[in-house]
């Protein structure tokens, strides 16, 4: 008696055991998930993400709405028309710059894992529950991400938020000067090219970028958590609540399919780059030889964001104009603290912008008098 009581109470166990499993797995990977708030804000982040534009723009959801009620196609530079699909081929090429649109087509392969919804009363005071500005979980995965690449000792640093890199090194800059309001200001010493920006130490910062800084030095990161706090508050939640969903899928595979495809586009770049400048007797480029990346543990050639091109006609000391010229603007050596025979040439914007820039390049080239075979 007693062992079939039994018997019938081990296969009641076991059945109400893989029922739940079932359930579990019917919820989280089957159809059965019914959304109940969130289910129009998936409908509407749909809807706006399948709008046809041609390839050559996007459509978001805080777009601009004329008709109906979804917004219109934002078109890269160069397209223009209702879905993007009219190329103006005499267009200025915009290489100025530091958007970072080429990652868009590995956040679009990653559509699913990377979006984000956030509810209405998401975080609504100025801190987090420790009374922090920081958010601990967001801190743990960026130690997590330098422990990977290697790039950065985290160990006995403390982590600082900020809205763009400028606004962190004018915390620096306020937590390195004396505290005696009548002596002078910290010295920031930076080596040509530099970013004009960060000598504007007064510059009200409006930046919606998010950086973070390791600080040893506790009294230094006292002094610089001072200075964020009476600037902005810290940064937004929102935006440390998005970078903590991307990094999460960065550190997916340890951030190996990041950093794949960021290296095989902007080394692509690079390469087609130096291809048509090295046909050229009017202009040329910096020279960047292969280095060892810490991160694939092997040499590698170069893949940089920026273009530091000089033109070589002794005529043509304003570098910037002449690219302006044929259509192409970039930014102008002096902004860096170099001679105006340098132009700052950014590869970081779209397929687009890219793809115009080295059209209007080309034409330049094969205009030179006596330049090199193409």
């Amino acid at each position: 008696m007693d062992k079939n009581l039994s018997s019938k109470y081990m296969v009641c166990l076991v059945t109400s055991i893989i029922l739940n499993i079932l359930a579990i797995i019917n919820v989280y990977v089957g159809d059965g998930w019914d959304l109940s708030w969130t289910k129009r804000a998936a409908t509407e982040a749909e809807a706006v993400a399948a709008i046809y534009c041609s390839g050559h723009g996007r459509a978001y959801m805080d777009g601009l709405v004329l008709d109906g009620n979804l917004p219109v196609c934002e078109c890269n530079s160069c397209y223009g028309g209702p879905d993007c699909s009219q190329f103006n081929p005499t267009c200025i090429a915009d290489a100025d710059g530091g958007d970072p649109y080429f990652l868009e087509p590995f956040w679009m392969q990653n559509a699913a894992s990377s979006a984000l919804v956030v509810a209405g009363w998401h975080r609504m005071g100025y801190t987090y529950h420790d009374k922090s500005f920081i958010s601990a979980e967001l801190e743990r995965h960026i130690r997590k991400l330098h422990a990977i690449v290697g790039n950065a000792v985290t160990d006995g640093r403390r982590i600082l938020f900020g809205a763009g890199s400028s606004q962190l090194l004018i915390a620096a800059v306020y937590a390195l000067s004396p505290v005696n309001s009548s002596s002078p200001a910290a010295r920031v010493v930076v080596s040509t090219p530099y970013y004009q920006l960060y000598k504007m130490q007064a510059e009200v910062f409006n930046s919606v970028e998010f950086k973070w800084a390791m600080v040893k030095d506790r009294a230094v990161y006292e002094r610089m958590v001072q200075y964020m706090q009476i600037n902005t508050m810290g940064v937004s939640r929102d935006s440390q609540l998005r970078t903590l969903k991307l990094l999460r899928v960065v550190l997916e595979r340890e951030a190996r399919d990041l950093f794949d495809f960021g290296y095989k586009t902007m080394s692509s770049r690079w390469e087609t780059l130096s291809k048509t400048i090295s046909m050229s007797k009017r202009f040329s480029l910096q020279e960047i030889r292969p280095e060892n990346c810490t991160y694939f543990d092997r040499i590698r050639e170069a893949s940089p964001g920026y273009a530091w091109l000089k033109c070589e006609r002794n005529e043509e000391k304003n570098c910037y104009r002449v690219l302006k010229a044929g259509n192409i603007t970039g930014r102008a050596g002096k902004v860096f603290g170099a001679e105006d025979r340098y132009v700052r040439l950014s590869l970081l914007r779209s397929q687009d912008d890219f793809d115009v820039m080295l059209h209007h390049l080309n034409k330049l080239v094969l205009e030179e008098g006596g330049s090199k075979t193409m």
